[in-house]
């Protein structure tokens, strides 16, 4: 019966919105502020980061989790590479995106599965 419990703990977290906002709160105060930066030809994680009137060409972006911010930033070229975990927010989304990377599982019924190692058509 654990895992029942740690669902219905899940539940209630998710619930208490003022607990949800305190805790997106203090995720954005511990991002690493980069401000008027050029950045080229360069690969990187930017999880973790919150990018301010940046610019990036031909850059590599490898995205983990999705905890970052971009604010008035410049992409040129370059890919964007997602990981498991940040790739399911991509294809939730988007469940009908014409790349199947980011698409998630469909069945025949309509249904959907967007989770780790499930992914992709």
């Amino acid at each position: 019966m654990p895992e029942l419990k740690n669902a219905i703990a899940v539940r209630e977290a998710v619930g208490d919105t003022k607990q949800r906002d305190f805790v997106h709160k203090l995720l954005a105060e511990l991002l690493i502020t980069l401000a008027d930066q050029y950045y080229l030809n360069q690969s990187f994680f930017i999880d973790g980061y919150r990018f301010i009137n940046c610019r990036f060409d031909n850059c590599n972006l490898w995205v983990m989790r999705g905890t970052f911010e971009l604010h008035h930033c410049t992409l040129v070229g370059g890919s964007r590479i997602y990981d498991q975990e940040a790739l399911k927010c991509v294809q939730l989304f988007d469940p009908n995106h014409p790349n199947p990377v980011f698409k998630p599982k469909s069945y025949p019924d309509g249904s959907i599965s967007v989770a780790k190692g499930v992914s992709f058509q």
